[in-house]
């Protein structure tokens, strides 16, 4: 019990670490970057083939947007909608996003990237903290178990 505590605990000082790389990473992002509108430009329907499912079809918006700078900036999101949904943004609509200046077609936040990015720091940081605290617990117990048995052992010598 105390090996699989110990092993449950580094597992959830893993998680934790995780979940705080990532919020600071997100946070020293969104330091340096700029807040604009971009408007969508299209919706791409894609089609994906699987033996389990068979066909299904997603679709990833177009958007563009200008720079603080001037530049013209089309990309496609990266976090697509879900298999067999509807767009998660509709044509001509304006959505505010984040982008780095150094990199601006390869480092824009839409929104739905922002939420799925926080949903992995909280993820991983509650994961974390429940593997600590179960690991912490089966550590205890294995070490009330091994003390109880001594005691046993004394007892009846």
């Amino acid at each position: 019990m105390k090996i699989t505590g110990v092993i449950f605990s580094i597992i959830g000082v893993m998680l934790l670490g995780l979940g705080g790389y990532l919020f600071v990473r997100q946070h020293l992002f969104l330091q340096r970057a700029e807040l604009t509108t971009a408007i969508v430009t299209e919706n791409k329907l894609y089609t994906q083939t699987s033996q389990e499912y068979g066909v299904q079809h997603y679709y990833c918006s177009e958007f563009q947007f200008q720079t603080k700078a001037g530049q013209s900036v089309s990309f496609e999101e990266t976090g697509c909608a879900q298999l067999d949904s509807p767009p998660d943004y509709h044509v001509d609509q304006k959505v505010d996003i984040y982008y780095d200046p150094r990199d601006p077609s390869r480092t824009v936040q839409t929104p739905m990237d922002r939420y799925y990015y926080e949903i992995g720091v909280m993820t991983a940081t509650v994961a974390g903290a429940l593997f600590i605290l179960l690991g912490l617990g089966l550590f205890w117990i294995g070490l009330w178990r091994s003390k109880r048995a001594g005691i046993s052992r004394v007892d009846h010598h």
